[in-house]
């Protein structure tokens, strides 16, 4: 497979990965960042924000404005399916991250040979 066809490719699984989390599963209204980034022809990625439900972590269950929330076990589980179903599917490495203020950033690494 050539670079731009491996390239093709993990922008496809992304942009499906895309439309399926902004599109449906989240108790807020979820922010999908505009575009999607390259970072060295290795890897696209986007942001999501508010997808899912995010909970204080215990040590900061009091807090009211706490930053770095974490993906309710539900939301987890939820999240790593959606990712180990489209990396099946596409044929490619998807990972998400949890950032701070309830972001999640979507990566797919495209393979080299």
């Amino acid at each position: 497979m050539t670079k731009e066809e491996k390239i093709k490719q993990a922008t496809e699984a992304l942009n499906a990965l895309r439309e399926a989390v902004s599109g449906g599963w989240y108790d807020e209204p979820s922010e999908v960042t505009q575009g999607l980034t390259f970072r060295k022809e290795t890897e696209v990625s986007f942001d999501i924000r508010y997808w899912g439900t995010w909970v204080n972590p215990e040590e900061a269950r009091y807090e009211e404005d706490y930053d770095w929330k974490i993906l309710s076990p539900d939301s987890r589980k939820r999240l790593d399916e959606l990712v180990k179903d489209f990396g099946e599917r596409y044929g490619v490495t998807i990972t998400a991250t949890t950032e701070e203020k309830c972001w999640i950033t979507f990566r797919i690494i495209i393979k080299k040979d």
